[in-house]
């Protein structure tokens, strides 16, 4: 959301026709009423057990009675919901300026990270000339990966390679 926070608000802003307050209410809900796990979701769950157990913040979430959560069950999140609300109706600045963006500072800061308010004040919103592509007469447009924030592969990864079809995969999200 803080990565996000001021590009989404400034694209709503400059291109949307929808209010953003509209725009995050389905998400909103999703978060606060909570989506039923499939097969696959429960499984990366499980996989990746040690991490969303890792914080009392992350195991309230995904382990809310003691137990990772299974297929079915319901991934609750009130306060992603409480959090795109305020997205909605306040724009990026508590992200930024404001209690939220205090409260993600101190909890990183806390456990060791470099994050500071100065990081934090210091965001802009950057326009960027999109690399855009035709494919079978359907038109896409996608950032230059090299102006990405976030993860990136190395050339050559030490200890492991990903198979093509992974490496396909995280591409199309990243």
């Amino acid at each position: 959301m803080l990565r996000h926070g001021g590009g989404l608000c400034e694209a709503a802003h400059r291109f949307g026709r929808v209010p953003l307050e509209q725009l995050v209410a389905p998400a909103a809900a999703l978060a606060r009423d909570g989506v039923e796990l499939t097969a696959q979701q429960s499984y990366i769950v499980e996989l990746l057990a040690g991490i969303v157990t890792s914080t009392p913040e992350c195991s309230a979430l995904f382990a809310p009675h003691g137990d990772l959560l299974h297929t079915g069950e319901r991934l609750v999140q009130p306060e992603l919901a409480g959090t795109l609300e305020r997205l909605g109706s306040e724009g990026a600045q508590p992200f930024y300026e404001g209690d939220i963006g205090v409260a993600i500072t101190d909890w990183v800061t806390e456990r060791g990270g470099l994050l500071t308010r100065a990081d934090l004040l210091a965001y802009e919103v950057v326009d960027r000339e999109p690399i855009e592509s035709a494919t079978a007469g359907a038109r896409s447009s996608r950032i230059r990966r090299r102006q990405r924030a976030g993860f990136s592969w190395p050339a050559r990864w030490p200890c492991w390679t990903p198979s093509p079809a992974l490496r396909r995969s995280l591409r199309s999200w990243m």
